[in-house]
């Protein structure tokens, strides 16, 4: 069961890296109608047991599951490697937008090293470009990343 578990998490995962536009990033930004601004959304899973071994001051979930893998990030990124900047980190995060998902989040997206779980999530708020605000992902980022 473990092991069909990890498989679903590992195709589940890959379909996330699949592009959502054909092609190739041309070297200069043009914004054309529909462009996302990415070339796909990159979904970072831990293992928080050997994420604990390897980090001081490692925070252990309270909340269950601990045995398996949790989620770190959910990021749009470039086929070069690299990844859109912030567009608006000064913009304020808003916690009551994600208050509904905070049992969820508790369970599969917790901070191993914040000192609170708000500012972790703050912190992942900031990293979507204003494309993907567009896209509705803001608070709703999280939720995606959840389902």
């Amino acid at each position: 069961a473990a092991t069909r578990c990890l498989v679903v998490m590992i195709l589940a995962s890959s379909c996330l890296a699949i592009p959502l536009k054909k092609g190739r990033r041309h070297e200069v930004d043009s914004k054309k109608a529909g462009d996302v601004g990415f070339d796909y959304m990159h979904l970072v899973q831990e293992w928080p047991g050997s994420f604990c071994d390897t980090k001081k001051g490692c925070t252990w979930p309270k909340v269950e599951p601990t045995t398996g893998w949790l989620l770190h990030g959910l990021w749009p990124e470039f086929f070069n490697g690299s990844w859109p900047q912030y567009c608006d980190k000064d913009a304020p995060f808003n916690m009551s937008a994600i208050q509904d998902l905070l049992p969820e989040l508790e369970k599969y997206w917790p901070s191993l090293v914040a000192p609170d779980q708000s500012s972790f999530w703050e912190h992942e708020s900031t990293l979507p470009p204003c494309d993907l605000q567009a896209l509705t992902l803001g608070a709703d980022g999280f939720g995606m990343a959840l389902a």
